[in-house]
């Protein structure tokens, strides 16, 4: 996952840890990125790893759930 640097701090996303981040309308900045990805297997087990973390915590029923609860 590539994504551009969020003006505000977005907690769920940890440049090499589950995405890569890139200033915004930086083309090299995101050529640059690709091209880490494309050649270094271990980045791509550790972005893989953590962006299915990402997911469970994020985007899963169980997280959905959890989230429509605490509203209530």
């Amino acid at each position: 996952i590539i994504t551009t640097t969020p003006s505000a701090g977005e907690r769920a996303f940890v440049d090499e840890l589950n995405v890569l981040l890139c200033p915004p309308q930086d083309p090299m900045a995101l050529a640059d990125a690709a091209c880490r990805i494309a050649n270094d297997e271990a980045l791509r087990r550790v972005l893989q790893r953590g962006a299915i973390a990402l997911a469970n915590d994020w985007f899963s029923w169980r997280a959905a759930i959890e989230q429509i609860e605490a509203a209530l």
